[in-house]
């Protein structure tokens, strides 16, 4: 691996460690406010509103949700980092490679 390469990797992994770890508590939370959100997009998409303040409201989770999935990709990011370092490096896949694929997924 390359001087440049080792230092962008250090600079992500400095930039991931920054945001805290979930908790069981936390990842439940989340994923709650994501399937929320998931299903008011689904009847703001459908009409399945009554009013504007439904509607507004049917708004809310949707945005509360996008931050809930980006809290919870941020938070899981060393995850994919710890998998990605289980795995043999082979003369084709870099860790970084790895680590990308990892996040794409995630």
């Amino acid at each position: 691996m390359s001087r440049a390469m080792t230092d962008t990797l250090t600079l992500y992994l400095d930039e991931i460690g920054k945001h805290p770890l979930l908790t069981k508590e936390d990842e439940t939370r989340l994923s709650d406010q994501i399937r929320k959100g998931q299903e008011a997009s689904a009847q703001m998409e459908t009409g399945a509103y009554r009013d504007l303040a439904e509607l507004e409201k049917l708004e809310r989770l949707v945005k509360k949700a996008d931050r809930a999935k980006e809290k919870f990709i941020l938070g899981n990011l060393r995850l994919v980092v710890s998998v990605a370092k289980k795995y043999p490096i082979t003369g084709s896949l870099e860790l970084e490679d790895l680590i990308q694929e990892g996040n794409v997924g995630l």
